[in-house]
């Protein structure tokens, strides 16, 4: 879908704990013996994701470091797991994978002290640390995704896609009904912070 950064509202996922990624990410493939990393047309997982794409880029850009994740969403359950992928959309419509994000809403707490903290939001994962979501209530979710260098030419669309599943990983919570989501838009809710790189 696209929207405006300034237009308000929810946009809402039931998560689906069945949905699937391709056989060739770059999870499954560590332990193929030898499956080359393919992540097809991005299109294909959309009917379990919420997708976000931009305008086409009027200029060359250069994506390099940490894309940062800023999430602000309301769930029926105290807990859940967040899939964020930033894509590529190539002027004939295909959607390639650049890098992806994941946080679990438990261990959402930023770790201030963290020595890693210019990379982006950093996590303890301790259990003093845990806050569990209160269903109903919007809560804030900030995370780096995995870094990469590429350079997008003119003509390209980013697009930003949603999960609360994805197979390689352990449903959350572990059992009783899904998530609901709802993921906040507006000039205070969901965006991203890409790392461009001036020319």
């Amino acid at each position: 879908m696209n929207t405006s950064p300034d237009e308000a509202g929810l946009d809402s996922l039931q998560v689906d704990p069945t949905a699937v990624d391709v056989d060739t990410t770059r999870w499954e493939t560590q332990m193929s013996g030898g499956l080359k990393v393919d992540y097809g047309d991005r299109r294909q997982f959309d009917a379990s994701r919420l997708a976000y794409t931009s305008e086409p880029l009027t200029r060359d850009i250069e994506i390099t470091g940490h894309p940062i994740i800023h999430l602000k969403i309301t769930s029926t359950r105290e807990d859940g797991s967040f899939f964020v992928y930033l894509e590529a959309v190539k002027p004939d419509g295909i959607c390639c994978y650049l890098t992806e994000g994941q946080m679990r809403a438990l261990h959402r707490k930023v770790w201030t002290e963290s020595p890693f903290s210019v990379l982006g939001p950093q996590h303890s994962y301790l259990k003093r640390d845990a806050e569990p979501l209160t269903p109903g209530e919007p809560a804030i979710l900030e995370f780096t995704m995995h870094p990469i260098s590429v350079r997008l030419p003119a003509g390209y669309r980013l697009r930003v896609c949603l999960a609360g599943s994805e197979k390689v990983f352990a449903n959350v919570p572990a059992d009783g009904a899904p998530p609901f989501l709802k993921f906040h838009r507006g000039p205070d809710g969901c965006h991203i912070d890409l790392p461009i790189i001036e020319p």
